[in-house]
């Protein structure tokens, strides 16, 4: 059987765990937004296997953006 204070205590928790979700789900809606309207660099590269891919070129850049955003949503 539940007390009242062992509702309250569920309840709390309960809550927490949901303003967590929605913080994780507005992230991730910054980051699809972000993502779908990036425009990338990209740059021809010879691998060892003498085959031509395009890779992208400023990737620190672009990883270092992403981490920028992931510390601001930390916070």
């Amino acid at each position: 059987m539940y007390t009242p204070i062992d509702s309250y205590i569920f309840s709390q928790e309960l809550n927490s765990r949901a303003q967590g979700e929605v913080s994780i789900r507005e992230a991730l809606r910054e980051l699809e937004l972000w993502g779908a309207g990036a425009v990338f660099s990209l740059t021809s590269y010879v691998d060892s296997h003498n085959k031509e891919l395009s890779i992208i070129k400023d990737w620190k850049d672009l990883v270092n953006q992403v981490q920028k955003n992931k510390l601001s949503h930390i916070s």
